[in-house]
Order: structure tokens, then sequence, then C-alpha cells
């Protein structure tokens, strides 16, 4: 499968400032190297890994000579630090280096497995009763439960009058 970095050398990221790599799965896993070597004045690089699929990759390990990130785009949920499942079909990854100044050799290693039609159904299942559960849990803390019989047969004190009036 073939994989595509974008380099960005101020000019914004264009198809004339990539490198492009074939990417073969052993089983789920995969492993693809870029050489930056020689490339300068980088100002910004994105990863696009796969496209035409969704997909959840859970990334294992970046291997680069400065400090680096891998931050996902486009329609997705990040289910770990490590694990984004993508409902998009030109899912991305933009890199962010501590330091582009002498790029060399970035390898980017870990597990992809490619979603069809009834994962992301079930998958947003998942999601949404997630998200309903929180809503619920917040709900149950945040709002407090008022007896309204309670509070009628309380008499009226002298401070409630007042504020009745009040008003």
């Amino acid at each position: 499968m073939k994989t595509i970095l974008y380099y960005d050398l101020g000019y914004g990221l264009n198809e004339k400032d990539v490198i492009e790599s074939i990417v073969t799965f052993d089983r789920d896993r995969f492993s693809v190297t870029y050489d930056l070597t020689g490339i300068q004045g980088i100002q910004g690089v994105r990863w696009n890994f796969v496209k035409g699929h969704f997909s959840e990759v859970k990334i294992d390990n970046i291997d680069y000579e400065n400090r680096i990130e891998l931050l996902p785009g486009g329609m997705r949920i990040e289910k770990d630090d490590r694990t984004t499942i993508f409902f998009t079909t030109d899912a991305f990854y933009y890199v962010n280096a501590w330091d582009w100044k002498n790029p060399g050799k970035l390898t980017i290693e870990g597990r992809i497995r490619f979603l069809n039609e009834q994962d992301i159904e079930e998958i947003m299942v998942e999601e949404q009763e997630k998200r309903k559960s929180l809503d619920e849990k917040k709900t149950h803390k945040s709002v407090p439960v008022v007896d309204h019989e309670v509070q009628e047969k309380r008499p009226i004190g002298k401070k409630e009058k007042i504020k009745a009036v009040l008003k």
C-alpha cells in the first residue's frame, strides 16, 4: 500500500514536496521509513498513511533524531494516547517535531485494522452509549433532587416572606 509524507518548505503542503513509500503488512503490523536527509527549510510535515479505507491505527514506535509526535487529523475518535479510529478514507497525521533543522530518517511502526461499515456502526453505537452514560453521571452529580411535597409543607420563614415581597 502506498503512503505519502508531505513536507512544507514554506509554500504549503503540495504534491511536489512529497516522499512516497510502499508499506507491506505483516498481519496487521506495519513499518515505514522516510529519509528526509538533506531537505532544508522544512516547516511542517503531514503523513497520509492510507487512502480509501476507514481504519483503526495504533502507533507503537516513532524513531527520529529529535523529539517528535504524531497528531491525528480528520474525522476520528482517539481511543487512547496511541490508538485512533478514523472515520474518513483520507486519514492523516501531522508530524510535530521539536526541530526540523537537520532532518534525518523517520520511522513509524504500528498496527492497522481496516474497518468496514458494520465496524464503524458498532463503534459509533459504543461511543454514543459511553457519552450517554457520562452525561447521566454528570446530571446525577450536579442537579440536586428536590422533593416538592416536603418543600410545600414546610412553613415559610421571615427571610423567605421578605424575599417573596421584594420579588
